[in-house]
């Protein structure tokens, strides 16, 4: 029987309520640095042009690490996010 591969370890979700949009790619390259093996993205109150900038963040910081994106509820923006384009977040 084939599964679809579900990466062990641990799985990091966002939530706008307990992470500022300042801190969104930080904490997110943080966790990755900490060990997370997959990351989700969500966020449902966010407008749509700031969703797609931060799944484009997101998609470009997990794509440089190896680490799988999810995108929760919205298929258009998981392909658009899925595009490859360079982030646009500040350098630190």
């Amino acid at each position: 029987m084939n599964t679809p591969f579900v990466p062990r370890g641990l799985y990091a979700i966002t939530d706008p309520e307990l992470l500022p949009e300042s801190r969104l790619i930080p904490s997110v390259a943080a966790a990755i640095r900490g060990g997370a093996v997959l990351i989700q993205y969500r966020d449902k109150t966010a407008t749509d042009t700031d969703k797609l900038r931060h799944a484009k963040n997101l998609a470009s910081l997990c794509r440089d690490a190896q680490v799988p994106l999810l995108i929760n509820d919205d298929a258009q923006l998981a392909r658009r996010a899925a595009r490859r384009r360079r982030p646009s977040w500040p350098e630190r």
